[in-house]
């Protein structure tokens, strides 16, 4: 029979286990921190637009599910992290997936980075392990890849804990051991390989004070990249020693090279930590740890003794004060998980992008097809060109490009991106294949790909392009390739088999639609920037409804209402049952000129609505006798998405 005594005992079940669950309640922290950096990344950051890239992310890896592709990864060092890397990432392409990559890598770089504090035995800085994390959590929230880099770091700490945990004693075993170790890091991790050294060289100077095996360790370290890396993998030189750092150019990101400051931080932490308590403790030359003698300082085995010396002491008597101290306990964990969650939202707020986002989303959802997401994006997004570009052939595809075109801001380059930049060759693909510039969207493609990679969105365009062009064994190359990826080979492997049963693929409705609405004169990338867009679009195709309504946007953009009212045949040739409302407004504006010639409108009349609007416009803007500053604000509050207003303003009722 059990003692009132032992009833009081975790196990008798009146006693609230403030003892026994001291190790979950250390555990509350990482839960609570981790936990809301997968909510945050998963329904904040939403890792689909880092996968998309947006033009502008040319870091992000291409992964092919075949043995060649990973024969080829390995060939160099850091080969291995290179690959394990490229399938983690292919992840992203689902947000609650690539949220979960990230966590899963936020947890093990605090977890190793613990690990090395627990080892130099600074248990006053264990919360630094959660810097990584959050540093990682802001190079995802400004939109930017580092998860390469994250992982040759992860590598490397991992192998300077493992060998402080197993290094022999003796010197000349200790370099062996660091010697194997040394190629397997070097081989895994590329140039990382010289954050793992640089650790092991301070730990063994500052802590185990053997200044023989620093020296020997800084000498490894120079000559084993040169003898693996150039004379065995037979790279150059500066790529031995550079690989996977985060200035190599594997992962340094010129467009967000000032987001590189924290990646650096995440390999300068651990240095600064070893560094900082080495010579703290070298300063005060005191034997370091109670019971230590100055060469056993900070080693695995006087954390053992420490552990067995721990267990051989005295169960300590449950009494009130124990209680309450077991209770503190708990309180200060739940004040860290507190305070780590309040840095963590705070850093978030501090580095939002938010401008950033809203250009990845837009433009991830009009490559997607998804029209609502386009302009559900762009409402709260800056006024750019690309902005408006996706918007434009959002209003398009859902019937209002000709009656909400100016609710949105506007810019008369930005129905064609026009002179265009190499990021933005990216974003008017598609828009440029659907009004039937195939050769021109071609060239844009192998450009994207040369800056961006072999993208699964650009080898699919690329396929379909060739197959619309007839070029079948071209397109057979990039189909191929994308039959190899992860997330894209369903939509290849498809076409494949319609190419086998029908190589001209004549049953397929959207390459024969592109066939009839293509332009058969071969506008190069120069000509077409350079010449007058006009002489491309005049070139009639009645089958091509899209590019005659980017025509008369174009001159409603560029105020030549004269060709305008000059193309209203359009009105039979796509069989418009009336004439749309901005259509209508240029021709009123049209009308009212003296010298304006009598319009045909096809057998259609101007609606009584737009009458009324112009005429309330006009007595409006009498009113502060034609002054545009003083009318300005009435005319865009009534009038803000209407032509006339673009027409005097020469922007949407929306501020600039």
């Amino acid at each position: 029979m059990k003692s009132e005594k032992d009833n009081l005992t975790p196990q008798g079940g009146n006693f609230p286990q403030t003892l026994s669950d001291s190790r979950a309640a250390r555990l509350l922290p990482e839960v609570i921190f981790f936990t809301c950096f997968y909510l945050y990344v998963w329904l904040e950051v939403d890792t689909r637009l880092i996968y998309h890239g947006g033009g502008l992310i040319n870091t992000f890896p291409v992964f092919y599910r075949s043995w060649a592709f990973f024969l080829e990864s390995i060939s160099h060092p850091g080969g291995l992290t290179e690959y394990v890397s490229a399938l983690a990432a292919q992840f992203f392409y689902y947000s609650w997936a690539g949220a979960g990559v990230a966590t899963l890598q936020a947890y093990l770089l605090c977890l190793c980075t613990g690990d090395f504090i627990k080892l130099i035995q600074a248990p006053r800085l264990a919360l630094l392990r959660f810097i990584p994390p959050i540093v990682m959590l802001v190079t995802y929230n400004l939109y930017t890849y580092h998860l390469l880099s994250a992982m040759a770091f992860l590598a490397a700490i991992t192998a300077v804990c493992l060998y402080l945990r197993i290094a022999p004693k003796r010197s000349l075993r200790a370099c062996f051991v660091f010697l194997a170790l040394s190629v397997a890091v070097y081989t895994i991790a590329g140039g990382a390989y010289l954050f793992f050294a640089l650790l092991c060289a301070i730990y063994e100077m500052l802590f185990a004070r053997n200044w023989l095996r620093t020296a020997v360790y800084l000498l490894i370290a120079a000559v084993i990249p040169y003898i693996v890396g150039v004379h065995i993998f037979g790279i150059a030189v500066v790529n031995a020693f550079t690989e996977l750092l985060p200035f190599s150019e594997k992962i340094f990101d010129i467009p967000f090279r000032i987001v590189l400051t924290a990646v650096y931080i995440i390999y300068l932490l651990p240095c600064a930590a070893a560094l900082g308590v080495g010579l703290w403790r070298l300063c005060t030359r005191g034997p370091g740890l109670p019971g230590q003698t100055s060469a056993s300082w900070g080693t695995v085995d006087s954390i053992k003794s420490g552990k067995k010396h721990e267990k051989r002491s005295k169960k300590p008597s449950i009494t009130v004060p124990t209680i309450m101290s077991a209770y503190l306990k708990k309180l200060k964990w739940a004040a860290e998980a507190c305070v780590l969650v309040a840095v963590g939202w705070g850093t978030m707020y501090l580095f939002d992008d938010e401008k950033t986002k809203t250009m990845f989303a837009v433009d991830y959802h009009n490559w997607q097809k998804d029209w609502s997401g386009v302009l559900a994006g762009a409402a709260s997004g800056p006024n750019t060109e690309f902005i408006a570009h996706a918007v434009n052939r959002a209003l398009y595809h859902t019937g209002r490009l000709n009656s909400e075109m100016f609710r949105h801001p506007q810019h008369p380059a930005a129905l064609f991106l026009i002179p265009g930049e190499p990021v933005g060759d990216f974003k008017k693909i598609d828009t440029y294949i659907e009004l039937g510039f195939i050769n021109i969207a071609e060239h844009d493609l192998n450009e994207s790909m040369e800056m961006l990679g072999e993208r699964p969105v650009i080898l699919e365009r690329l396929g379909l392009v060739n197959m619309v062009k007839g070029n079948i064994g071209g397109a057979r190359v990039y189909l191929g390739a994308l039959s190899k990826t992860l997330f894209h080979a369903r939509w290849a492997n498809d076409y494949l088999r319609r190419i086998d049963a029908d190589p001209n693929l004549d049953a397929d409705q959207q390459v024969q639609h592109l066939r009839t609405i293509m332009f058969k004169n071969d506008y190069g990338f120069a000509d077409f920037s350079s010449l007058d867009v006009l002489a491309c679009l005049l070139e009639r195709n009645t089958k091509n409804r899209m590019l005659f309504e980017y025509q008369m946007a174009f001159y409603l953009l560029t105020k030549q209402l004269d060709k305008l009212v000059e193309n209203l045949d359009g009105l039979n040739d796509f069989n418009y049952p009336q004439i749309p409302p901005l259509w209508e407004q240029a021709i009123l504006i049209y009308n009212s000129f003296g010298t304006a010639k009598r319009v045909n409108l096809y057998g259609r009349q101007i609606s009584l609505k737009s009458r009324q609007q112009y005429a309330n416009f006009v007595r409006a803007y009498r009113r502060y006798r034609f002054n545009k500053a003083a009318a300005m604000n009435e005319l865009a509050t009534d009038y803000g998405d209407s032509y006339f207003f673009y027409h005097t303003y020469e922007f949407s009722g929306r501020k600039k």
